[in-house]
Order: structure tokens, then C-alpha cells, then sequence
């Protein structure tokens, strides 16, 4: 932990030695210098700022943009079974009941005619 203790040229700064923990004031000046620790005589370099003991905060990089949705498949017409041709056992049941279509008719025209018989 390194505290500025004052402003300007000789500024003092205080760190706690990494060993023992025993507070450690020094002047600017002296910041980048080899020393020994007066309590454990571990050798220290006195921090050159604040900065050089605490590491900056990190900053994590922005996450990546969503991929782009797929465009929409296009929506198939669905086929339904009603718009199919009647088939021979309809036209016949049909004729046996006596209707006569004018044209054509489809699988749901001929069961609709079915069901209303």
C-alpha cells in the first residue's frame, strides 16, 4: 500500500514493506532505489508512485455484438387437401344423390355437398 504524504518536489511517499509490513516513508528522490527494509533488512526497491503498486483497474473489452438474426425463410403457401380434385368415389356418391356439378369440383366443395345432403 503506497500513500503520496504531500505535494511538490520533495514529496514524501509511504508503503508498507512487502516482508514484514513495517511502514516505509521516503522522499520522491528516492523513489526507483534499492534499499534494505530497517526492520527485516529484506531487500526493497522503494515504488516510484501509487501507481506502481496498485494496479490499474481493468477495464474488460466490450462483448461482441449479437449476431444478426438469419433473415426470415420465406413462408410456403401451405396446400391444403380441400383445394385437391374430388375424387371418384366423391362424384359418384354425388350422382348417386342426384347432384350434377357444373364444373370441376374440389375434395372440400364435394364434402361440403356431402355433409349438406
Amino acid at each position: 500500500m503506497l500513500a503520496d504524504m504531500s505535494e511538490g518536489e520533495g514529496a514524501t511517499f509511504k508503503f508498507a514493506c512487502p516482508n514484514c509490513g513495517l511502514h516505509i516513508e521516503y522522499l520522491q528522490t528516492d523513489a526507483g532505489r534499492e534499499t534494505n527494509c530497517p526492520n527485516c533488512q529484506d531487500a526493497i526497491v522503494l515504488p516510484v508512485s501509487a501507481a506502481a503498486i496498485i494496479p490499474p483497474p481493468v477495464i474488460a473489452p466490450p462483448l461482441p455484438a449479437p449476431p444478426l438474426s438469419a433473415k426470415p425463410q420465406p413462408t410456403r403457401a401451405v396446400r391444403s387437401w380441400k383445394d385437391d380434385p374430388a375424387t371418384e368415389k366423391q362424384l359418384d356418391y354425388l350422382k348417386e344423390i342426384g347432384y350434377v356439378p357444373p364444373g370441376p369440383l374440389t375434395k372440400g366443395d364435394a364434402s361440403r355437398l356431402i355433409d349438406q345432403s
